[in-house]
C-alpha cells in the first residue's frame, strides 16, 4: 500500500543526488537509481539501471541494489531504507513506483520500506512492506 511520505530536506538531496546518478543510466528511456540506507540513513548501497550483456534485457536498479549489498556480505534488515527515482530524457523527475517483480524483491530481501519519486514536484511515495 502507497502512501504520501514526508519529505524532508534529508530526502530533497538523496533525491537529487539519485537523479544525478540516474542521468548516468545507458536506458535512455527510463533511467532508474535505487538507493539503500541503513538504520542510520548512510547510504549502503546504490545500483543505477543497466542493460545486460546481451543488450535485449534490463537489471533494474531495485534489484541491483539488493544483489550489490548482498554481494558484500551485509544482512539486509526491515530497519533499511530503499529510495528509487527515474528521470525522463529532458531529466525531469517522474513516477518510479517499484515493477511487481520489483516489489516482490525488496520484500524478500527484509526491506521494509521503499521511497519513490512522483509526478508531481517534491512528493515522494510510500510502499510499506510490514
Amino acid at each position: 500500500m502507497a502512501n504520501t511520505f514526508s519529505n524532508t530536506r534529508f530526502y530533497r538531496n538523496l533525491v537529487h543526488f539519485a537523479c544525478s546518478r540516474a542521468y548516468t543510466s545507458d536506458v535512455i528511456k527510463g533511467r532508474h537509481c535505487a538507493i539503500i540506507l541503513d538504520e542510520n540513513k548512510n547510504i549502503i548501497s546504490i545500483f543505477v539501471n543497466c542493460f545486460t550483456c546481451d543488450g535485449k534485457s534490463t537489471v533494474h536498479a531495485e534489484a541491483g541494489a539488493i544483489q550489490a549489498l548482498k554481494s558484500t556480505g551485509v544482512q539486509i534488515n526491515k530497519n533499511h531504507i530503499m529510495l528509487v527515482v527515474r528521470i525522463t530524457i529532458p531529466g525531469n523527475i517522474t513516477f518510479s513506483k517499484p515493477c511487481f517483480n520489483c516489489e516482490r524483491k525488496i520484500k524478500e530481501s527484509g526491506i521494509s520500506t521503499c521511497i519513490y519519486t512522483t509526478n508531481v514536484h517534491n512528493v515522494l511515495e510510500v510502499l510499506n512492506f510490514n
